[in-house]
């Protein structure tokens, strides 16, 4: 039960000290939730109400699962856009049947959340590389960027793809709805200057407020301001999505691309603040944590949400102790569907645009780009590859080629893994990279090689270059192999080892391995139960081995 269900274990437990931060922190985060909820469901291409679905019942089944003591999940971003590029092109253009499918992805992503968490396939989330989360992000941030500029515009942009979108705003800049562009830009404006100068204040609930007092005050939406309308207040209505059976196979693949990013984010949010407070988080749990959450919001009519960066940012930094802050924050929610929804009505279009491309502007930044550039060519290719194919051939599309690109860079290192000729340092009394300290020299007549990288099949050929090409030096008639980089060793590549020797041998020439990490002894052994009887613990006693030969052989 505590496993399973960690609420059992902190919340009999729960110190009356933190309530009022914790309260303090919910009011934060649903000063947030609220405005950001509501611009989310525009991205997923469902109704606004259904962002405010989406922050309350997966929360609470969060509050009940999640290992995270400041986590908070609900509509997000990057899930909305990912949610609405795997529909559209199943929905025929049916309205009604878009958001019937966009619940049922939620459902199936959470089911197979919470089977990857029972089975403890919560390190699945590796695959997702660190660069191409960025590019990801970045390529769904500029999409979504675009998509928004429609509300601050009062246009409709025309064409498929982004940069045909892009001409599109480009080429009807001067026919847009000038009011509309005052109040979006100006929605922009009040947004970066709040985020700016009050950071700790929820600029995005003062802007809604203002934006709805001005428009009503002056009458703004008889002018041609589009506004967000009725919005169904009431709590939603438990159920399944009305769809033919037939429908979920074809929302597989899309459940499993969406399950993979959604829970990608949700363990680097978890992680990246459990670290800040020195807390520890389940990778495991908060998989099946973030499967039960979307199962709860799919049953209630919403689309799929998952940890939220900023709103998690926001709680923490108004000082959140524990989840009860996240129940407060249902609490409250429920509160605004049932009684605030009908003050929504006159809320401008391009405020809830605004609202969006201010929440994503961060994610736009080239910094890491630059950063990945000076550090790490193949990571730095693999972010920009992913943004790149997320703006031209779509989202999902777009991650599988950035998680490509990373595989590909991954084997390549495998295949062609750094190599190093040494020679001892008499000041560090250590064995050292001769292309680093060019003023080391190996000892007379022998090479030593450093091989740093799991041994297998795919790379004995680039060991076996190394050792040739050392042996090739003049003088050298004896190689080392200092083994302390390699740690894996398979059939394959141990057979080639045997039989670079034994090359080696009929030309008078010497190897010897040193440093074999003493977990890989009995891999060995298994091998050929002789071999280890040429292992030297350490390169300098296979060098003085060799010296000793030489001296014994010259001496006879």
């Amino acid at each position: 039960m505590r496993r399973l269900f960690p609420i059992v274990d902190w919340l009999p437990s729960y110190e009356g000290a933190n309530l009022r931060l914790d309260i303090f922190a919910a009011l934060a985060v649903w000063a947030i939730v609220v405005p950001e909820s509501m611009a989310y469901a525009s991205i997923a291409g469902m109704p606004p109400e259904t962002g405010l679905y989406a922050a309350t019942a997966p929360l609470l089944a969060y509050v009940i699962f999640g290992t995270s003591k400041r986590m908070t999940v609900g509509p997000s971003s990057a899930a909305a856009a990912v949610s609405a590029s795997t529909i559209f092109p199943l929905s025929e253009g049916d309205p009604g049947r878009f958001i019937q499918l966009s619940i049922m992805l939620a459902l199936l992503a959470g089911v197979i959340l919470i089977l990857g968490g029972l089975l403890k396939f919560g390190a699945v989330a590796k695959f997702l590389s660190g660069p191409v989360l960025t590019g990801f992000l970045v390529g769904v941030a500029l999409d979504i960027a675009l998509g928004q500029s429609e509300k601050l515009f009062g246009i409709e942009l025309e064409g498929e793809g982004f940069f045909t979108e892009a001409w599109s705003l480009i080429t009807q800049i001067p026919d847009a709805h000038g009011l509309t562009v005052l109040v979006g830009f100006g929605s922009l404006a009040f947004l970066w200057a709040a985020h700016r100068f009050f950071p700790k204040l929820p600029g995005a609930l003062f802007l809604v407020v203002g934006a709805i007092g001005i428009t009503v005050l002056l009458g703004l939406e008889a002018l041609g301001l589009e506004v967000a309308g009725d919005i169904p207040g009431g709590l939603p209505q438990l159920g399944l999505p009305d769809i033919a059976a037939g429908d979920i196979a074809l929302l597989i693949p899309g459940a499993l691309a969406i399950s993979l990013v959604g829970f990608g984010e949700t363990i680097a949010v978890a992680q990246s603040f459990g670290r800040k407070h020195g807390e520890t988080v389940d990778p495991d749990q908060e998989m099946l944590a973030i499967g039960t959450s979307n199962v709860a919001g799919g049953l209630t009519g919403a689309f799929f949400g998952n940890g939220s960066t900023s709103r998690t940012a926001a709680g923490d930094s108004a000082g959140q102790q524990t989840q009860v802050s996240g129940l407060v924050v249902v609490a409250l929610l429920i509160v605004t569907m049932l009684v605030l929804t009908p003050l929504f009505h006159s809320l401008p279009e391009a405020t809830l645009g605004a609202i969006v491309i201010h929440a994503v502007w961060h994610l736009i930044s080239s910094e890491e780009f630059v950063r990945l550039w000076r550090t790490y060519r193949s990571d730095s290719i693999a972010a920009i590859g992913t943004v790149l194919g997320v703006l031209v051939v779509g989202v999902l599309p777009g991650l599988a080629i950035g998680v490509a690109i990373s595989l590909a860079a991954l084997m390549g290192r495998a295949i062609s893994p750094n190599t190093a000729r040494l020679a001892f340092d008499e000041a560090s009394q250590l064995y050292l990279d001769i292309d680093e300290h060019p003023d080391l020299t190996p000892p007379d007549g022998i090479e030593i090689v450093r091989f740093d990288a799991p041994l297998f099949f795919a790379n004995i050929d680039a060991l076996r270059d190394a050792v040739e090409k050392a042996a090739a030096e003049p003088g050298v008639h004896a190689v080392v192999i200092d083994a302390r980089g390699i740690t894996d060793i398979d059939t394959t590549a141990h057979e080639g080892l045997r039989e670079l020797r034994q090359d080696l041998e009929t030309r008078g020439l010497i190897l010897e391995i040193a440093q074999v990490r003493e977990f890989l002894i009995p891999t060995i052994e298994g091998f050929d139960p002789e071999a280890t009887e040429r292992l030297f613990p350490s390169v300098r006693s296979a060098v003085e081995h060799i010296q000793t030969r030489d001296d014994n052989r010259h001496s006879d």
